[in-house]
């Protein structure tokens, strides 16, 4: 496959900046404070125990239960049911890079499962691929988000007391894979931030990710339609990736490489395998699958 260096090592100077209910943020590192509930010392910190219990249960769950996909607000019972921002792209942005040995494999891409797909996380996955490098000097990694994976809560309701931006705390919460630990982190397509803070865009996709210690410190604010929070992400090592585009000789029925708009990623109205619908959609449309 054509393989682009991004420089693993430069995606990791901007590491994970919201931490998770029972983590503080200090620097660059999350610090943990995990307590059990038995410990709890106030109704707050017994709630924010019952938050994580709740986390956990949801992202336990099959991702083919999709119950916050195409949210409305439900007033026959007691769940709350939250939608995220649609946002508008257009099919003509969307570039079809390739299948099998021919597709091209490079940060900023968005890889759609086959139909077929049978992994618990794969399955109609759309996976925006946002690092690749070498983790250690033998083990060279892919990483990427699976674009609709929609967790019922939002990013303010989870993150510790370090999260005080009110603009971006209705944004819904997603979950990028099975790999990571219990911090989050955002994508986001604002230039203007990513100037400032210096960071690198990822390949050629108008998206950045990471900034948020610079926003906060500087007074600068982050529009929340053109930012999502993902947590825990997909990991693949060459071979690993090598044997998915190997699997299918047809593009019907292969793993598929393609270039989509930043508003394509960042949507956040996302049901599962909604994006992957979508995106698949406009391939068979074009006569590219």
């Amino acid at each position: 496959h054509k393989v682009k260096d991004s420089g693993f090592a430069g995606r990791t100077q901007h590491p994970v900046e919201i931490a998770m209910m029972w983590t503080t943020v200090s620097g660059s590192k999350a610090m943990s404070t995990r307590k059990p509930i038995s410990g709890c010392s106030s109704h707050n910190e017994l709630q924010s125990r019952t938050k994580h219990i709740l986390l956990l249960f949801c992202l336990l769950v099959s991702p083919a239960q999709s119950w916050i996909s195409r949210a409305v607000p439900r007033k026959d019972c007691g769940i709350r049911f939250l939608a995220g921002t649609r946002l508008r792209w257009s099919s003509a942005d969307v570039e079809f890079l390739g299948h099998g040995k021919d597709a091209i494999v490079r940060p900023g891409v968005v890889l759609l499962a086959p139909p077929d797909e049978a992994h618990h996380f794969l399955n109609d996955a759309a996976i925006f691929i946002h690092a690749m490098g070498e983790e250690s000097e033998d083990r060279y990694v892919i990483r990427g988000v699976i674009l609709d994976m929609p967790t019922p809560f939002t990013i303010g309701e989870m993150a510790s007391e370090s999260f005080q931006s009110d603009q971006l705390a209705e944004c819904l919460l997603f979950r990028g894979g099975e790999f990571g630990g219990d911090t989050a982190f955002i994508l986001h397509s604002d230039s203007t931030l990513a100037d400032l803070s210096g960071i690198d865009m990822i390949g050629s996709s108008g998206i950045f990710q990471g900034g948020l210690d610079y926003a906060a410190a500087s007074g600068v604010s982050l529009d929340s339609e053109k930012s999502k929070f993902f947590i825990f992400y997909m990991e693949f090592t060459e071979a690993e990736l090598e044997g998915m585009f190997d699997s299918g000789e047809e593009p019907a029925t292969s793993w598929l490489s393609v270039s989509v708009p930043a508003e394509c990623v960042l949507d956040s109205s996302y049901g599962k395998g909604e994006a992957w619908k979508r995106i698949r959609n406009v391939l068979r449309q074009r006569g590219d699958i």
